[in-house]
């Protein structure tokens, strides 16, 4: 399947550098996603779990985070203004802890609950970039 979007995704896995170098791709389709995917997803779980941010040539954004044992995380904003949303995967969670992934330079951290399957995560990265909007394969809290 072919994306309409002008999607790319962008990542940094310069850990620990003062100036990490910010890496692209463009996601045409779904078969080099699958590989991109796959890719990073190998890369973040034998160094650090980290970020990829997805992005449209409308300004939409999707990041989702990669190599932890957990689970992924997402992230979604249409544009640089409000509202933002973070997925919503285990709000049975009683725990305070965070999940911590690396994102251009920095750690975020995200709450435990924000966990959701690794699939679930890529299929919400799919329909990101088939339709450009926030997924509706995962559920989300406005942060």
């Amino acid at each position: 399947m072919a994306f309409p979007t002008d999607a790319r995704a962008e990542w940094s896995v310069d850990h620990g550098s003062s100036d990490p170098r910010l890496e692209q791709a463009p996601v045409p389709d779904a078969d080099e996603l699958e590989r991109l995917l796959d890719r990073l997803s190998a890369e973040a779980a034998a160094t650090q779990p980290f970020v990829v941010e997805f992005a449209t040539s409308a300004g939409a954004r999707l990041g989702v985070g990669l190599g932890a044992s957990a689970g992924s995380v997402l992230s979604f904003n249409q544009s640089d203004d409000p509202p933002y949303y973070v997925s919503a995967g285990r709000p049975e969670s009683a725990d305070d802890n965070d999940v911590g992934f690396y994102y251009q330079g920095h750690w975020s951290e995200f709450p435990e609950e924000a966990l959701v399957p690794v699939e679930l995560a890529r299929k919400a990265v799919e329909q990101f970039l088939a339709t450009g909007e926030r997924p509706e394969a995962v559920d989300w809290e406005e942060v």
